[in-house]
This record gives structure tokens, sequence and C-alpha cells, in this order.
């Protein structure tokens, strides 16, 4: 696992072949409904056991109203946080 800006996907996956990783999965962070990605999540495998790589839909934390979503407080419970 790795995070990183959004924006910095080429950078990560050169990163990871070079240290012989490929990468499998990623999922864009979103602060605000409407607001671009902030940063992504990295999912890493050695590369000879790497999956096709695949774009997981983006987290968003808040929604419009300001309120954080139910899919965000869902992930936090599962995490054992306070919602």
């Amino acid at each position: 696992m790795a995070c990183a800006a959004a924006r910095q996907r080429g950078r990560v996956e050169a990163a990871a072949a070079a240290a012989g990783l490929a990468l499998e999965a990623w999922r864009d962070v979103v602060p605000k409904e409407g607001k671009t990605a902030l940063f992504s999540v990295y999912a890493l495998r050695r590369a000879a056991e790497a999956a096709p790589p695949r774009d997981e839909p983006p987290l968003v934390l808040r929604g419009e109203d300001g309120r954080f979503t139910e899919e965000f407080n869902a992930l936090c419970r599962a995490m054992g946080m306070p919602v």
C-alpha cells in the first residue's frame, strides 16, 4: 500500500516498477463532493503476481452538505473509529 497525490499516478507506477512491483489497484480520495481528488491510495504487488490494474471508484469523504458520507462513516466503523 502507498499513498501519494492523486496526480502522481505515473510517478507511483514508475517507482513500483523500479522496485519490481506493479500497481494492482488505486482509489482516489475526494475531500468533498464536487472537488477534485486530493490523494490516492495504491495497492502494489510483486509484478509477477499482480492482477490487471483496476481503478476503484473514488471515496468521497463529505457530501455537498459538508457532512461525512455514509461510505466514509462505514469505513470508520470498520476500523473501530467512532462516527
